[in-house]
């Protein structure tokens, strides 16, 4: 493994950190998501961007019984965090640890199959502004979970819209001092343009909605170490938190503080 591969998982494991030390931060964004995709009891969902299996989890416990959770992520550790964690709560769960150049289920066996299709905060990863691959794998990677779904089946999508509180955030810490290796290279759909390629791709019934998710935390100081640990920063915690306190807002609520942050939830139907 070379100097950069090692920045790179050095990253992820910070990221895992931060989101495993103070995992009510995000309750608000995954709670809407799994509201959303109102998973039921028998069902087979496919979920792209295991994280810390902060979805995964909630959702292999609604699919009881007869139901499956397969997961995939293209770092080794989260999917292996989370399969042990499922296997010691006896969940019915399938963590796969993907190639970076294969980040989808494209075999066979993963065609119709998938009665609903979810990921959160994900899909701008499947492109890299460094690499200039545009829009190619975010486009690829909705035809494949389209192919992946029943007839019928549903998409349930979360994640940063173009003109949103959160982009503008992300476009402030791309570089290597505020996001450690590489920044935060990633583009982001405009909602007209996200509409239009999911349409494209197959999807009917599409409703897109940029909701409010701001982050919990009990203390400012909190607040600091989770921004700081979460894009692996070279700067001071200080400084992290006060361009997130700029950026984003910083508000104290009767019984905890809040971070603004939103995201865009999407729901699509592949056709019966």
């Amino acid at each position: 493994m070379d100097t950069e591969e090692n920045d790179i998982t050095y990253r992820w494991e910070q990221w895992r950190r931060a989101n495993r030390d103070f995992p009510r931060v995000r309750e608000a964004e995954l709670g809407a998501l799994f509201t959303l995709l109102n998973p039921k009891p028998g069902e087979y969902i496919w979920e792209s961007g295991t994280g810390n299996g902060n979805l995964t989890m909630p959702l292999a416990q609604a699919v009881v019984p007869g139901g499956k959770v397969v997961t995939t992520d293209v770092q080794l550790q989260n999917t292996a965090e989370v399969a042990k964690l499922a296997a010691e709560r006896s969940l019915p769960v399938e963590a796969l640890c993907l190639p970076l150049e294969a980040p989808l289920l494209v075999a066979s066996q993963y065609v119709g199959v998938f009665d609903a299709v979810a990921s959160i905060a994900t899909l701008h990863h499947f492109d890299n502004r460094l690499e200039g691959t545009g829009e190619k794998g975010r486009i690829e990677a909705l035809k494949v979970f389209f192919r992946a779904l029943k007839p019928g089946g549903r998409l349930a999508l979360a994640d940063v819209l173009q003109d949103s509180l959160a982009q503008r955030y992300f476009d402030v810490i791309d570089n290597p001092e505020h996001a450690a290796p590489r920044g935060h290279p990633h583009d982001f759909f405009t909602k007209e343009r996200l509409v239009e390629v999911v349409q494209q791709a197959g999807f009917t019934e599409v409703q897109v909605e940029l909701q409010e998710v701001p982050w919990h935390f009990t203390s400012q100081a909190e607040a600091q170490i989770f921004v700081h640990t979460l894009h692996n920063a070279k700067v001071s915690p200080e400084e992290s938190f006060e361009i997130a306190e700029r950026m984003l807002g910083w508000n104290k609520k009767p019984e905890h503080y809040e971070l603004g942050w939103d995201l865009f939830f999407l729901t699509a139907r592949k056709p019966e």
